[in-house]
C-alpha cells in the first residue's frame, strides 16, 4: 500500500481515500484482516513398539485389556514464538507409519493446557507406510470410520476410529499426558496464547505387537495481531454523550489503533472496519454535544491519515431524522468504539 503522510502534517483532514465502502452494515460481525499462517515443525522421529501378547485378550472377551506403549520420545515438543496475537486457526501435519494404524492414537496439547484428539483407532489393522495426514477442523470429513486403511489426506480431528481386533482405546492417556477429557475439535486452542510449548503424544494401544512412528509432524497457526481500538476524537463524543447531527450528512469519525505494544497499525483498509448502527431510545443518553465538522463524503468512506490514526466518513441516512441511532466501529482483534447521535 502507497505510503501517506504523517498524522502530524496538515493531511490529516484530508487524507487520501482508501477504500469505497458502499455497505452500510447493520449488527454485523467482520471476518478481520487477512492473516498468514505461522509453520512451526519437529522432525525428531516418534515411535512406539509393542511385543506380542499371546493370551489376545480382545478376542477373549476383555476388549479393555491392552498393552498400551507410550512413544520415545514421549510427548514430542515444538517450542512457538513470535505469534503477534490470540491464535484464530490450527492446523496440524503429520507423516505415519504402522504395522497396525488402528493402534495409534494421537494427543496434541497447547501451551495453556487445551487438548485435542487428533486421530485414535483409525486405520484399523491395516498397515501405513510414511501416510501424510492433516488435520483442519475445516476439512470436509474425519478419517473413515469404518474398517479401512488411511489414506493421505486433509480431515478433522478423528477421535473415534473403529479400532482393530474388538479392543478399545484407553479413555486417558499415560502420564506425563493429561488425564481426559479431550477436545474433539482443534477450535480448542481458538483465542489462546499460542506462544509456548506444544506437545504431542502417541501411544500403541494393541495386544498384538508391531510399531507406530511418527517421524515428523508441524503446526500451521494463525494468529493476527490483537488491535487497540482508541477512543473517537472530535468532532464525535463518545463517553455517553448525545451527539447532535443532521440526517444524510457525512460526520467524520476519527481514531487511532494500535497493535498490543503500543506500536501504530497503518495498514486497515475499509474491508478490515465495519460500521454497525442500531436505534436507541433518545432518552438513554446523557449530555447533547453537537457535531459541528462534517465530511465531504457521498459515501462512506475509510481514509489512512498515517501513523496509525484513521478517519471513517460515515455518511448517514436522511432516513434518521428524528431519531437517535448507535453507532460502532469495529475491526477484529479490538475492542470496537461506540459514540451516541441524535439526527435532525
Amino acid at each position: 500500500m502507497r505510503s501517506l503522510p504523517s498524522a502530524r502534517s496538515s493531511a490529516r483532514y484530508g487524507g487520501a481515500v482508501l477504500a469505497m465502502a458502499a455497505t452500510v452494515l447493520l449488527g454485523s460481525v467482520i471476518t478481520g484482516p487477512a492473516a498468514s499462517a505461522a509453520t512451526f515443525a519437529n522432525t525428531t522421529a516418534m515411535s512406539a513398539t509393542a511385543t506380542l501378547d499371546t493370551t489376545f485378550p480382545c478376542f477373549a472377551g476383555h476388549p479393555d485389556t491392552l498393552q498400551v506403549t507410550a512413544a520415545t520420545p514421549y510427548p514430542s515438543h515444538i517450542a512457538v514464538a513470535g505469534l503477534p496475537g490470540p491464535i484464530q486457526d490450527v492446523n496440524v501435519s503429520l507423516h505415519l507409519s504402522a504395522s497396525h494404524a488402528g493402534d495409534a492414537e494421537l494427543l496434541l496439547v497447547g501451551p495453556t493446557g487445551a487438548s485435542v484428539v487428533l486421530s485414535a483407532d483409525n486405520g484399523y489393522d491395516y498397515g501405513a507406510t510414511n501416510v501424510a495426514l492433516t488435520f483442519d477442523d475445516q476439512a470436509a470429513a474425519t478419517l473413515p470410520n469404518v474398517a479401512s486403511p488411511l489414506f493421505a489426506g486433509t480431515y478433522k480431528p478423528s477421535p473415534n476410529g473403529p479400532g482393530g481386533n474388538g479392543c478399545n482405546h484407553p479413555a486417558s492417556l499415560v502420564a506425563p499426558a493429561p488425564a481426559a477429557p479431550y477436545g474433539s475439535v482443534l477450535s480448542v486452542f481458538n483465542g489462546t496464547n499460542g506462544n509456548g510449548v506444544w506437545s504431542l503424544y502417541l501411544i500403541s494401544d494393541t495386544f498384538d505387537g508391531g510399531s507406530v512412528v511418527v517421524p515428523d509432524w508441524s503446526l500451521d497457526i494463525t494468529a493476527p495481531p490483537a488491535y487497540v481500538l482508541s477512543p473517537f476524537s472530535q468532532p464525535v463524543d463518545d463517553g455517553g454523550t448525545l451527539n447532535a447531527a443532521k440526517a444524510g450528512s457525512a460526520i467524520p469519525v476519527k481514531f487511532m489503533v494500535t497493535d498490543s505494544n503500543g506500536a501504530p497499525v497503518s495498514t486497515l483498509t475499509a474491508a478490515d472496519l465495519s460500521l454497525n448502527v442500531a436505534p436507541i431510545a433518545c432518552t438513554a443518553a446523557g449530555a447533547t454535544d453537537a457535531i459541528e465538522v462534517y465530511a465531504s463524503a457521498t459515501a462512506t468512506t475509510l481514509l489512512n491519515l498515517g501513523d496509525g490514526y484513521y478517519q471513517f466518513n460515515w455518511k448517514t441516512s436522511k432516513g434518521y431524522a428524528g431519531t437517535c441511532q448507535q453507532m460502532t466501529v469495529a475491526l477484529a482483534g479490538a475492542s470496537s468504539g461506540s459514540a451516541l447521535f441524535t439526527f435532525k
